[in-house]
């Protein structure tokens, strides 16, 4: 029953999700803790999609690109399930930290969701700057893949955040999207500066 897509050389991207098990919906710690492995799978798929897209921005190499859109769709398929889950799970009788938990989880599911679709924006973005052969300068290259590994390197710790419902990381990773957010605006106004010379 389970949907695979598989492309050349590439490993099967398995739509369904794994862990939503409805048996257990009646034990809803063992059920969140089955949506939070459910939302790191799917955020370790935007991962891969941010990486697939900028290593082809970078390299001006358009084969990879089909992957992003397979994974978008697991993703996609991935969220709805988790949502549906998570919903179904509110209706049962919850513990003061479930009823917590579960808005948190449906706001993060559908975060991981716009990362995806980021990711499709850069792969477009990749796609026609290759076509139209648009040159970017070394400096601003450079500036792209400074801002990639800083973001990498956030989606690494949301995951590991997750995975080990570490609060202290967690912050780390609000600290990080600041970061990346002034890194962003001074990148445009470099960018601008560059454009006008």
């Amino acid at each position: 029953m389970t949907k695979f897509i598989k492309g050349k050389e590439e490993e099967e991207v398995e739509y369904l999700p794994r862990y939503l098990d409805r048996h257990i919906l009646s034990t809803p710690p063992i059920a969140v803790e089955a949506a939070v492995k459910g939302i790191i799978r799917a955020l370790e798929l935007t991962q891969k999609m941010m990486g697939i897209a900028m290593d082809s921005f970078i390299n001006n190499d358009s084969r990879s690109l089909d992957r992003i859109t397979r994974r978008e769709e697991a993703v996609d398929s991935l969220r709805e399930a988790i949502t549906n889950y998570l919903v179904e799970l509110m209706q049962q009788e919850l513990g003061v930290e479930e009823s917590k938990k579960i808005p948190s989880l449906i706001h993060a599911i559908n975060d991981v969701e716009r990362i995806g679709d980021h990711a499709e924006n850069l792969r477009d973005l990749a796609q026609q700057k290759i076509d139209e052969r648009m040159p970017f300068s070394p400096m601003a290259v450079e500036e792209l893949k400074n801002m990639y590994s800083d973001i990498n390197k956030m989606l690494s710790c949301s995951i590991s955040a997750l995975k080990t419902n570490n609060k202290d990381e967690a912050r780390v990773v609000l600290e990080q999207e600041c970061q990346i957010n002034t890194m962003r605006d001074r990148l445009k106004d470099n960018h601008v500066k560059r454009e006008g010379v």
